[in-house]
């Protein structure tokens, strides 16, 4: 029978070799966090650009439903700006729940008389731009960036 002589010091990696693996993937991680940054805002903007329809659409029905019971004024229109979807207290909580973090609707325009929604600015603190909803008559709905630093006052 054979023996198999083994040495004591060669079971592990050498220091050198070590250093070349992190160093391998120093490398590759720098390429990849830019692209992943990337990704994070090209979410967040789509995500944005969902939840702002989706606020817009819950605005409508809430200003349908004010306006079926003939309570729908001037100052309902006002009392929505402003207001955090996520809020226990909110106009809209019977409508939608939730939203990115910070989500605020912070304009919203409406026909009083017919009841109908014009427009809204939906912003979250994770986008670089604020969202407008607009609707025309015909309810086709267009949806446009708009920066933060917007004259809200004007709305």
């Amino acid at each position: 029978m054979k023996h198999k002589k083994t040495r004591l010091g060669c079971r592990g990696f050498t220091m050198v070799e070590l250093i070349v693996v992190v160093a391998i993937l120093a490398i590759l991680l720098a390429f990849a966090v830019p692209h992943m940054t990337g990704y994070i805002k090209a979410a967040h903007y789509t995500t944005a650009h969902a939840e702002a329809k989706l606020a817009a659409d819950a605005v409508q029905r809430y200003l349908t439903d004010e306006h079926e019971k003939g309570t729908l004024n001037g100052k309902t229109i006002h009392n929505l700006m402003g207001v955090a979807l996520d809020s226990p207290n909110s106009p809209l909580k019977d409508y939608i729940t939730g939203g990115q973090k910070g989500a605020v609707i912070r304009s919203a325009n409406a026909d009083v008389v017919e009841g109908r929604l014009i427009s809204i600015i939906y912003d979250t603190e994770y986008s670089e731009k604020a969202v407008q909803v607009t609707y025309n008559k015909d309810g086709n709905v267009t949806l446009e960036d708009v920066s933060k630093e917007f004259d809200w006052s004007n709305q």
